[in-house]
């Protein structure tokens, strides 16, 4: 009875452990631990939040009288924003909350949002072998450049951008498991209308998922397949879009930002704002200081599918192109960053500067497309997966109608980067001998190496932010 007693510890330790190695727990495991490292390097002492969101509800200030209360302040702040700089009323009395909370608040919230992009994929993704599957997910996640979060401070820049990404992520897991006939809780429902209401009051999120709801209403209503719990999402998604048009604050703060930064916008043809907003999507897509790794993953990928299925030549040479244009794009500005050189010019000069560069990312682009196409041909989810990605690549090219091509850096191309890595791994799920070979010891070892490349990059990008 003593031994059996004694035992009973060492198997529940035992399965403890079996349950801490595998795939899916790891994957969490090390994904809060990367996070937390990630948290200890962020400098808040600068940004948006320090300077005015975060004094919002600060008895005495401009908008919290010293007889009122929060209710009071909070609106009293959005209907000002809202006729003066800003339609994302619903993001800013979040903002303004969270910015007058302690850090620490903020900081567990942020790794609860970045927690929630990891479950997304993981639900949207159902690749076989789970160590590819979650090696996969993080891998990529581990691609994005971190640093791209604190151009406006990392309290405000994570709300506005990657916050809105994690919520957008949740609202069309939902929306496809009402669409697959899915049963979802009445809780798991409200709390994706409540993200939706979060991720549609950002102005490149509402038309991404606008075109998207759209496209899966035409598709439903075609097959005869329209769920009425997908109706309300849409409803939403369409009273913020016009929301948005019709705020007075977003005209306001796009007269000042003119006027300030760049007063030639102004007098700006259509073509013109058309040509800012394409420099704006080659740049995200293949600009060294963003996110160009999760590119040439994306288009490795692309590749290895096209030679797999012994294509012709010419699509050969449509998947190789690009790979080799990113490499050298990318092997040119490091070289002109590190020697203060010229380098090569021309074809391969920041997209504003040169139209010829325009041109050339414009022809790759379209090769990236075309290829897209021809591994696709065969799946039922083509043209739904090539819309997706066309609507992706607006929210970039829809900035060349503003001041964000200019003023708003990397940080806005974080949706089209998202897209690109769900593409990826929905590609990756359609293919199981992809993932047959990457579930090869040399391949996972490669993986794991590359993610503490990364790791290590990340963490001294933050660190040298700091510094600076």
């Amino acid at each position: 009875m003593e031994k059996n007693e004694k035992k009973l510890p060492e198997r529940a330790g035992a399965q403890i452990l079996k349950e801490g190695m595998k795939p899916r727990t790891l994957f969490y495991f090390s994904g809060v631990l990367v996070l937390i490292l990630y948290h200890i390097g962020y400098d808040l002492s600068f940004g948006d939040v320090v300077s005015s969101y975060g004094n919002v509800l600060k008895r005495g200030s401009e908008y919290f009288p010293k007889d009122g209360n929060i209710l009071e302040a909070i609106y009293n702040f959005t209907v000002f924003h809202y006729n003066q700089w800003s339609s994302r009323n619903v993001i800013e009395a979040v903002l303004i909350i969270v910015g007058r909370l302690p850090a620490v608040c903020w900081r567990i919230l942020d790794i609860g949002m970045a927690v929630l992009m990891g479950y997304c994929l993981d639900c949207l993704v159902q690749i076989k072998d789970q160590k590819v599957k979650y090696l996969s997910i993080f891998s990529f996640l581990m691609m994005y450049p971190v640093v791209a979060m604190r151009s406006a401070g990392w309290i405000a820049t994570t709300m506005n951008y990657s916050w809105v990404a994690a919520t957008g992520l949740y609202v069309y897991l939902n929306i496809q498991r009402i669409r697959k006939g899915e049963q979802i809780s009445k809780l798991s429902y409200v709390l994706a209308l409540l993200a939706a209401l979060y991720a549609m009051n950002q102005e490149q999120m509402c038309g991404f998922l606008l075109l998207i709801l759209g496209m899966f209403l035409v598709k439903d209503l075609w097959d005869k397949k329209l769920k009425k719990a997908v109706l309300p999402f849409f409803v939403l998604n369409l009273a913020e879009f016009i929301w948005i048009l019709t705020c007075p604050g977003n005209a306001f703060r796009k007269y000042g930002e003119t006027v300030a930064y760049y007063p030639i916008y102004e007098d700006y043809s259509l073509i013109q704002k058309v040509y800012e907003g394409i420099c704006s999507l080659l740049k995200g897509l293949f600009d060294v200081r963003g996110g160009i790794l999760i590119t040439l993953t994306c288009l490795l990928l692309l590749g290895y599918l096209v030679f797999k299925n012994k294509s012709s030549v010419f699509m050969k040479v449509t998947a190789v192109i690009p790979v080799i244009y990113v490499v050298v794009k990318c092997v040119n500005e490091k070289f002109q960053i590190l020697t203060g050189l010229e380098g090569i010019n021309g074809f391969l000069m920041d997209y504003r500067s040169s139209k010829r560069a325009a041109v050339l990312g414009c022809l790759m682009l379209a090769c990236i497309f075309l290829t897209c196409y021809y591994v696709t041909r065969k799946l039922e989810e083509q043209m739904m997966f090539l819309g997706i990605l066309g609507a992706a690549s607006a929210t970039k090219a829809v900035l060349g109608f503003s001041l964000a091509f200019l003023v708003s850096g990397e940080r806005t191309s974080i949706f089209l980067t998202f897209t690109l890595i769900l593409s990826a791994l929905f590609l990756m799920e359609k293919n199981e001998d992809l993932f047959a070979f990457m579930a090869k010891k040399k391949c996972m070892l490669l993986l794991a190496v590359l993610n503490l490349g990364l790791l290590i990059w990340n963490c001294y990008s933050i660190a040298n932010d700091r510094i600076i």
